[in-house]
């Protein structure tokens, strides 16, 4: 019995192409139609990308696609699909350890001993900034006065009209209009 990579070399071959034009066509790479021709599944990233070029490049060599990809599931692909849960029957995420909350009772001393230095610190560098913004955005800066120069007023002069204005066109009841 020929392989499937035998299949697909013959009905090429009938067809009349080369292993390029048929990779030109179906716009697979020429290692894939290679691959597929030799049996190397090998070189196939995962079972799905050679069942779709199989299915692909038997259609295009007008083979029927079904019995070939059977074929390929029967001698190539694998058999056992891994488990989609843990074997122990646990479902993803159990038996992970449990979250203790954190007891904030421990830090109680700790945060009464420096909530109010804490508070004062911030207040007085909140103070500093707003003295300083105000400072630096609300001084004006002592100049020099400048002497205001106005510009030159420049004479409009009115350009010349090119052409007048044509006449406007206006249809009455039948009659053409006249030119004077």
């Amino acid at each position: 019995m020929a392989t499937l990579g035998q299949i697909l070399k013959e009905a090429r071959e009938k067809k009349g192409v080369t292993a390029s034009q048929a990779a030109a066509a179906t716009r697979m790479k020429i290692q894939a139609v290679q691959a597929l021709e030799k049996d190397d599944f090998s070189r196939m990233a995962a079972p799905m990308y050679a069942k779709g070029f199989l299915k692909l490049y038997s259609e295009y060599l007008g083979l029927d696609a079904a019995p070939l990809i059977r074929e390929y599931m029967d001698l190539h692909a694998p058999k056992v699909r891994p488990p989609l849960t843990p074997e122990d029957g646990s479902q993803p995420g159990e038996g992970a350890p449990e979250r203790k909350p954190i007891d904030w009772s421990k830090f109680k001393p700790l945060i009464d001993k420096w909530k109010r230095p804490v508070a004062i610190g911030v207040g007085v560098i909140f103070l500093l900034v707003m003295v300083v913004n105000g400072i630096t955005r609300c001084s004006r800066r002592i100049t020099e006065p400048e002497q205001v120069v106005a510009p030159p007023v420049e004479k409009k002069v009115a350009l010349p009209v090119i052409r007048e204005p044509p006449e406007p066109y206006i249809e009455t009841s039948g009659t053409a209009p006249q030119k004077p």
